[in-house]
């Protein structure tokens, strides 16, 4: 939610904000790509310090500088990684890797019978 927020907040009126997913090499990667104003180079590695707000923007955003610490922690936590991908002017994707977890095909329901699961498609980022 923090990464979609942020898309939000950050891109313009008229812009466009993108949620793509795609499974590559036994992990899923969903992003959240924006036509905001992007981050510049000096600042991306500091952006996910908590408390970190990038100084130099045109817009008055509120917020605590938390929400990418919080996010990056509970993504690492569940075996993923936290990265962004922006220039300065050119928009931002932010996006995080998780380990796809290894299921069986058929879940036992409540009420004791077997049901077959198939797993969703994912749009891909081509």
């Amino acid at each position: 939610m923090n990464l979609i927020g942020n898309a939000i907040k950050f891109t313009p009126e008229g812009g466009d904000i993108r949620l793509l997913a795609h499974r590559l090499d036994g992990e899923v990667r969903v992003e959240v790509r924006d036509s905001g104003p992007g981050i510049p180079a000096e600042e991306q590695q500091r952006i996910f310090e908590a408390f970190y707000r990038i100084g130099e923007t045109d817009q008055k955003a509120e917020g605590t500088g938390l929400g990418l610490a919080i996010t990056q922690r509970l993504v690492h936590l569940h075996g993923g990684k936290l990265g962004l991908e922006s220039q300065s002017g050119s928009g931002s994707c932010f996006y995080f890797t998780l380990p796809t977890a290894v299921t069986s095909d058929t879940h036992e329901t409540p009420q004791g019978s077997r049901k077959r699961v198939r797993p969703s498609s994912l749009e891909s980022c081509d």
